[in-house]
C-alpha cells in the first residue's frame, strides 16, 4: 500500500535499487527491492513477519551490504566512511550501546545532547549519564538512543519497531519527542513496524515490503 503526499516533487533522500540479499548462499531474504524516500516524507514500512523489514533496514542504514543493488543517499552511494546521515533506532536498545561503557562515555564518540532535547525525552542527566546500559530500565535506555542518533550531522531517523517492548505511556513521550525533531529539523524517518495504527498516525506514506519482496523468509 502506497500513497502520494506532497514531498513527491521533491529530491530522493534514500534510495534503494534493486535491492537483494542473502546469507552467503542460503536462501534470498530480499531480491529486487525498489524503495525510494523523498525530502520530507514520513514513511511506514509494515508487512508480515519473514519479509526482510529489519534486514531492509540494516541496509538502508549501511550495516549490511546487499548482495545485489545499491543504496543511494541524495543520488551517490550511501556514505560508509565517518558519520553516516542515517541513523538506527533499533527495538532492543541494548543492542546499540557497548555494556562495558558508561552512558557518558558511550556519548562521547559523538556529541552531547542539549537540555532541551533531554527535557523532551525524560532524561535525568545527572543521574543517567555515570550509569551503566544496565544500570537503565528498557524505557530509559531506549530513550538515551533516540537522543544519542539525532546528532546535528543526522539527516534521516530510520525506527525499527522503536517502541514494541515499551509501555503507552512511553511509547507516547519517545514517539512525540522524535516526531517533534523530525518536524522542527526536516528530518527524514522510515518508521518499521507490524502496528497498522501507529504507521497511519505518524506517517505520510505506508509501504507493505510484502508487495516490494519478491520473497518472504525469516529476517
Amino acid at each position: 500500500m502506497t500513497g502520494e503526499t506532497a514531498s513527491a516533487g521533491k529530491d530522493l533522500l534514500l534510495e534503494a535499487k534493486n535491492v537483494s540479499f542473502r546469507y552467503g548462499s542460503g536462501p534470498w531474504i530480499l531480491q529486487d527491492v525498489n524503495l525510494g524516500i523523498r525530502q520530507g516524507e514520513r514513511v511506514g514500512l509494515v508487512g508480515p513477519s519473514g519479509y526482510g523489514k529489519s534486514t531492509l533496514s540494516r541496509i538502508l542504514s549501511g550495516y549490511e551490504k546487499p548482495s545485489k543493488g545499491s543504496v543511494l543517499w541524495k543520488g551517490a552511494p550511501l556514505p560508509r566512511k565517518g558519520y553516516c546521515p542515517v541513523q538506527m533506532i533499533y527495538q532492543h536498545p541494548e543492542k546499540a550501546v557497548n555494556p562495558r561503557w558508561r552512558l557518558q562515555d558511550t556519548l562521547s564518540e559523538g556529541w552531547e545532547p542539549d537540555d532541551a532535547l533531554l527535557a523532551d525525552l525524560r532524561i535525568n542527566k545527572d543521574l543517567w549519564f555515570r550509569r551503566w546500559p544496565n544500570e537503565l530500565s528498557g524505557g530509559e535506555l531506549q530513550r538515551f538512543c533516540v537522543a544519542r542518533v539525532l546528532g546535528p550531522q543526522t539527516e534521516f531517523i530510520i525506527a525499527d519497531e522503536m517502541s514494541t517492548m515499551l509501555d503507552a505511556i512511553t511509547q507516547a513521550q519517545i514517539w512525540n519527542a522524535l516526531l517533534d525533531q523530525v518536524r522542527k529539523r526536516g528530518l527524514g524517518l522510515l518508521v518499521v513496524t507490524h502496528n497498522m495504527a501507529l504507521a497511519e498516525r505518524v506517517c505520510t506514506r505506508i509501504v507493505d515490503l510484502k508487495q516490494l519482496n519478491l520473497v518472504g523468509h525469516d529476517a
